[in-house]
């Protein structure tokens, strides 16, 4: 449904912690993409992170269809 949204966050712990991005992703005819910017982590320390993405529906139902999985922000290796 064209108004159905998902939001992605990242936070420090799972099931908590610090908010490090809230983001809604963008829907296209294929579905929904979303992405991290660079400017998303340029003050995060380098760690593990948690997020999940949920999808919400036109009709208010909530779905975690990524559920919470960790992830390890790193400085840049590529120049």
């Amino acid at each position: 449904d064209d108004s159905d949204t998902c939001r992605v966050q990242i936070r420090k712990a799972p099931g908590g912690g610090d908010l490090i991005v809230s983001s809604t992703a963008e829907k296209d005819d294929n579905g929904f993409l979303w992405y991290i910017e660079p400017s998303d982590t340029s003050s995060v320390t380098e760690g593990e992170y948690y997020w999940d993405a949920k999808l919400t529906t036109s009709d208010g139902d909530v779905f975690t269809f990524i559920p919470v999985s960790a992830f390890t922000i790193t400085s840049g290796v590529t120049t």
